[in-house]
């Protein structure tokens, strides 16, 4: 049999498609070379454009992340920033007495400041947090933990006080003595509402009689809290 040879110029149409007339196919061409320069701009202008959105999202992302670092200042009001410590997830700031250490803990009791170790006295500041919803005033909160306080062993109520906090926030504070653990301690409380969260800060001295030397460090933390931001 033989084979059919066919010149090497000669085009076969696949089938189905038609080859168009070679004049169609110079006219497109040559449009194509005519739009070739102006498709390219555009093409690089719409990278150019991909890239600044990038970009611009980058900087977001890295400014959400500095502000959520621990100690940074990033969007802090500036009473804030200026506060020893600041919790951001839970909205609140204060001063540190010099020397006085920060646990923090993930219980209702978010954060414990503690005083240097002494052979004959402790003392301690620390910080709870609770849904405000059933406080629909500070003085209901105050009452509410005044009947927690009833629990108590050996209590002995030694005062209430209404004040207002370095951001303009009301406060209750009561100072009471009971047994914790069979152990006699003083105890002085703030009650502290603001959004949706409700403060009880609670400043510890114990033995009881030593509650006076470490008021100062106590009242420090108290008048420097803040939440209101």
């Amino acid at each position: 049999m033989n084979r059919l040879v066919l010149p090497r110029y000669v085009r076969i149409p696949r089938a189905g498609s038609p080859e168009p007339p070679r004049n169609q196919r110079r006219a497109a061409r040559k449009r194509a070379g005519e739009h070739g320069p102006a498709r390219f701009a555009a093409g690089r202008e719409t990278r150019r454009a991909g890239r600044r959105v990038v970009t611009l999202t980058a900087f977001i992302l890295t400014a959400a992340l500095l502000a959520a670092l621990p100690g940074c200042d990033v969007g802090l009001p500036e009473g804030v920033a200026a506060c020893d410590y600041v919790h951001r997830e839970a909205r609140f700031a204060m001063d540190l007495p010099q020397g006085w250490r920060v646990r923090e803990s993930r219980g209702p009791v978010t954060v414990f400041v503690l005083a240097p170790e002494s052979a004959r006295s402790r003392a301690n500041v620390a910080v709870a947090i609770e849904p405000a919803h059933r406080f629909p005033t500070t003085v209901a909160l105050a009452r509410t933990a005044g009947g927690r306080l009833g629990r108590l062993e050996g209590l002995k109520r030694l005062g209430t006080d209404e004040r207002t906090l370095a951001d303009g926030t009301e406060a209750v504070t009561a100072t009471f003595e009971h047994a914790a653990a069979g152990e006699p301690v003083r105890q002085r409380q703030m009650y502290v509402l603001a959004g949706r969260r409700a403060f009880t800060v609670t400043a510890t001295a114990a033995p009881p009689e030593t509650f006076a030397e470490y008021e100062d460090a106590f009242e420090r933390v108290f008048r420097s809290f803040r939440v209101a931001w």
